[in-house]
Order: structure tokens, then C-alpha cells, then sequence
């Protein structure tokens, strides 16, 4: 090989490292906001029914119905 095509060889390996690099940094963005758009809809309909519950309980215990008896 001929030192030209050795640097256009060079080149073009750190080029694809840069685009792997940015590519591996917005896969990971994406997988995140992902994973946190999931949590959250599974979290809001989940803690919706637990302060539901939690009312309803309060709302016992305020009337005396509570677990000593």
C-alpha cells in the first residue's frame, strides 16, 4: 500500500468510529427516553389507583373502622 491509501484508509476508520460513537450516543438517548416514557405510563394509572386506595383507607380510619377492632 502506498502511503496515500494508508491515510485514506485512516480516514476512513476514524470517520466510522466517529459515526459509531454518535450513533451509540443516540441509541442510548432514544433507549432512555424510551424506557422513561414506559415507566411513566405505567406508573401513572398504577399510583391513580394507589391514592385511590389510599383515600378509601383514610377515609375508614376516619370513620373508626380501623384494624383493632
Amino acid at each position: 500500500m502506498t502511503p496515500d491509501e494508508v491515510r485514506a484508509l485512516q480516514g476512513l476508520v476514524e470517520s466510522l468510529v466517529v459515526v459509531a460513537f454518535f450513533s451509540g450516543m443516540f441509541g442510548a438517548f432514544a433507549y432512555s427516553l424510551l424506557c422513561r416514557v414506559i415507566a411513566w405510563l405505567f406508573a401513572e394509572p398504577v399510583g391513580r389507583r394507589f391514592r385511590e386506595y389510599r383515600k378509601a383507607c383514610e377515609a375508614s380510619f376516619a370513620r373508626g373502622a380501623g384494624w383493632d377492632r
